[in-house]
């Protein structure tokens, strides 16, 4: 997952052109891992959201993982 959000944010953070004028996509991503003690997959959603949130507060274009039980974020690298 961690592999995939930098690839992901890597190519979305290349200048790219439409009709002469530059433009540049940034993304924010939260990451939940199912696990075998997740209460659901709604649950599971909700802190990927929680995560995405941190990451939108750190900007740049970057990631989260949500830790569940510790209430806590992963930041990317």
């Amino acid at each position: 997952a961690y592999e995939l959000a930098d690839a992901l944010i890597a190519s979305l953070g290349e200048t790219f052109t439409i009709q002469g004028k530059p433009f540049r996509i940034r993304a924010s991503i939260g990451i939940a891992l199912i696990r075998d003690d997740s209460p659901d997959a709604a649950t599971v959603m909700r802190q990927a959201d929680e995560a995405m949130y941190v990451a939108k507060l750190a900007g740049k274009g970057s990631w989260r993982l949500y830790r569940a039980g510790a209430e806590e974020f992963a930041p990317s690298v």
